[in-house]
């Protein structure tokens, strides 16, 4: 099993998704950044960001420990007025392309925390929808690992073959089969998604 990195991820503040409508998410992408081209990378977080709404929540942890303005904790919470949250997510944006042409860590964790983390995190906000986005080759650890506790969620696994990263297709699939069954035993919806467009019309559906 191999060792990831440290943690990075947004913190936003502890009220999160001050829109409570029944359509508000809270969105926690896990990214490994090892293999996968930066500019991809990018595309990605700025589709998912430019398609957040008003009221949402939004979270993302690198994998490998990158930090931006030495920090490993940032933060946003988008206002519930449309006016504000566009201010917001252009900030964002910003944050993120640092965020991903950042350096690596050398320090490692066991990554399949951060899906735990995850929880514990979307747990604390007002979020009617959330989903967890893995945008990684599921090496973080062992299903089992996983932990209790998520039903209601929704992850979003995006085949990372689609976004530059190398893979052994069958060793690949025996992972997200695994995966699957973990997370379903937990009474979470799974989906994989293939290509940019499906990935996010599967994460940001209401």
């Amino acid at each position: 099993m191999r060792a990831l990195g440290g943690l990075l991820f947004i913190l936003v503040v502890t009220t999160g998704c001050m829109d409570t409508a029944p359509t508000s998410r809270g969105v926690y992408l896990v990214l490994d950044a090892e293999g996968v081209e930066t500019d991809a990378l990018k595309r990605l977080t700025r589709q998912l960001i430019l398609g957040l709404e008003a009221g949402d929540t939004f979270a993302v942890e690198r994998l490998d420990g990158a930090r931006t303005g030495g920090e490993s904790r940032l933060g946003v919470n988008l206002d519930g007025r449309p006016s504000v949250a566009v201010v917001e997510r252009r900030a964002l944006l910003r944050q993120v392309d640092r965020l991903l042409e950042a350096e690596a860590a050398a320090e490692p964790v066991e990554g399949v925390a951060a899906m735990r983390r995850a929880r514990t995190f979307l747990e604390g906000t007002r979020c009617r929808n959330r989903i967890i986005v893995l945008a990684t080759d599921l090496t973080a650890g062992e299903p089992e690992e996983l932990g209790p506790h998520f039903g209601g969620y929704r992850f979003v696994a995006l085949n990372v073959g689609d976004i530059g990263a190398g893979n052994e297709p069958w060793a690949y699939l025996r992972r997200v089969e695994a995966w699957r069954r973990a997370v379903e035993a937990r009474e979470a919806e799974w989906t994989v998604a293939n290509g940019m467009r499906e990935a996010m019309g599967a994460i940001l559906e209401r």
